[in-house]
């Protein structure tokens, strides 16, 4: 599936989909998300994936 088809599906433009797909710290919301997993036929557990590392040192600052 292109960006364009899923923006198209989704309503989320396709900058912000390119930034999602490209960004690994990308901050997308959960309205997204489900978007995303709605037009995806999928679940959220199947689109993320917790980076302990990133996450610990978020929460040093």
């Amino acid at each position: 599936m292109t960006y364009e088809v899923l923006s198209a599906q989704t309503g989320i433009s396709v900058a912000t989909l390119q930034s999602i797909g490209s960004r690994p710290g990308y901050n997308a919301t959960l309205s997204m998300i489900e978007k995303i997993c709605l037009a995806c036929g999928c679940t959220p557990g199947d689109l993320l994936e917790l980076d302990v590392a990133l996450s610990d040192a978020a929460n040093r600052t």
